[in-house]
């Protein structure tokens, strides 16, 4: 449940809204409210994001879909990942972990399995398969695609990855290859944007810790609902214990007065 990050409905959404589709249209019958679905912190069932993308055939094609995906990875709710990844990591060290289990993608969509092997140089193979249970989705595979293409230009390599897609029963197959050396022109351009880097890193760190600090919030309140909750049952199947024992009416009134004081903690009680 909740295997999908409303992170990736945004592209989808920006896209509709430069067509003039209206966004009631593109998100009919998921079952989510609108807030829930346009909030980036939030998650959505994996039937609702395939939803979601039956929707959004009437209007986009494939290509439209890896143009999407590209612009996912350009958007400000995925520039936190991308700008710590530039600073720290090389090129393909942010392949791997985008496209391995555990990263990126998983944190997208948590239903499914990727595998990363390195080829050559610059040359990967990714299999991005479906966990048992779901339905592979064309739309998924096609937007992981343009997001594939799309790293390598935004990691400052100076042009988008080639990137070779197969369908396959549960899923895709992707060879990759990036640019192995940068131009001058490119490293230029990555040395002068460090500051603008660590500035966005540092402003989406702190967003980030809103959001968790907003859940731990939520959690805290919901377990002491919870704790309440366990109290007055407990409360009441001692109470009840208590009336059991009892058995003969003329016993029952003072084992519910008993009861009530010293198990519910009712300072005074009478028949």
């Amino acid at each position: 449940m909740n295997e999908v990050s409303c992170k990736v409905l945004d592209p989808f959404l920006r896209a509709a809204e430069r067509r003039g589709i209206a966004r009631a249209d593109l998100l009919a019958g998921v079952g989510y409210s609108r807030v829930h679905l346009e909030d980036r912190h939030e998650r959505i069932d994996y039937e609702a994001f395939e939803q979601v993308m039956a929707n959004a055939r009437r209007w986009f094609t494939d290509d439209d879909i890896v143009a999407i995906g590209a612009a996912g990875i350009e958007s400000p709710l995925v520039r936190s990942f991308v700008t710590i990844g530039r600073t720290l990591m090389s090129p393909v060290g942010f392949y791997r972990w985008m496209l391995s289990s555990g990263g990126l993608g998983n944190q997208m969509f948590n239903n499914i399995v990727p595998t990363f092997r390195e080829v050559a140089p610059g040359q990967f193979q990714v299999e991005l398969r479906t966990a048992p249970g779901y339905r592979p989705s064309r739309e998924f595979l096609l937007m992981a695609r343009g997001g594939m293409e799309a790293v390598s230009r935004v990691l400052g390599l100076g042009s988008d990855a080639h990137v070779e897609m197969t369908f396959t029963d549960v899923g895709g197959r992707y060879d990759i290859r990036v640019p192995v050396g940068r131009s001058a022109r490119a490293r230029l351009a990555r040395w002068l944007t460090v500051p603008m880097t660590v500035r966005n890193a540092a402003a989406d760190l702190d967003d980030a810790m809103r959001a968790l600090e907003a859940r731990y919030a939520e959690l805290d309140d919901a377990k002491r609902t919870v704790e309440r909750q366990r109290h007055q049952l407990d409360t009441a199947y001692r109470m009840g214990h208590q009336i059991w024992r009892a058995r003969t009416p003329e016993r029952v009134g003072g084992a519910v007065v008993r009861g009530l004081v010293d198990v519910a903690g009712v300072r005074g009680a009478r028949l």
